[in-house]
């Protein structure tokens, strides 16, 4: 075989695989870009909500649900990639107990009142007539 013919062959090969490589990474760069969109649709989705609702810290909202997202798509790679499982699900568990746990004493602390309340008036009011009707 000639050595020019060998070389033409060689550089049309690598010219193939230049556009292949190019392609892949264009198709990727693209899903990465449609990713991005979805999520700038989801994160502008809740703000959208949110105003609607007339929250008054919906902005806040917003970048907490975008840093969530974040969070979980840091996760979700390394847990594909293999790196640190078990301190990664264990993370994530200490984390999410300390939000339940955050939540449970505000809820509570902050509805004593309302509860106490309620408990006078139960037990206030007499209980209502029985029903005399019988259904069976």
């Amino acid at each position: 075989m000639d050595f020019n013919v060998y070389l033409a062959e060689k550089l049309v090969e690598m010219r193939i695989a230049e556009a292949l490589a190019a392609a892949e990474r264009g198709r990727l760069l693209a899903s990465a870009g449609a990713q991005g969109a979805r999520r700038r649709v989801a994160l502008g989705s809740v703000l959208i909500g949110a105003v609607n609702m007339r929250m008054q810290s919906a902005r806040l909202l917003s970048l907490a649900v975008k840093w969530l997202v974040l969070l979980v798509t840091i996760a979700m790679v390394l847990d594909h990639l293999g790196i640190g499982r078990t301190i990664l699900f264990l993370a994530f568990g200490i984390l999410f107990g300390g939000v339940v746990l955050a939540a449970a004493l505000a809820l509570g602390l902050g509805a004593k009142d309302a509860v106490a309340r309620a408990l006078e008036r139960q037990v206030r009011e007499p209980p209502p007539a029985e029903d005399k009707v019988d259904h069976v």
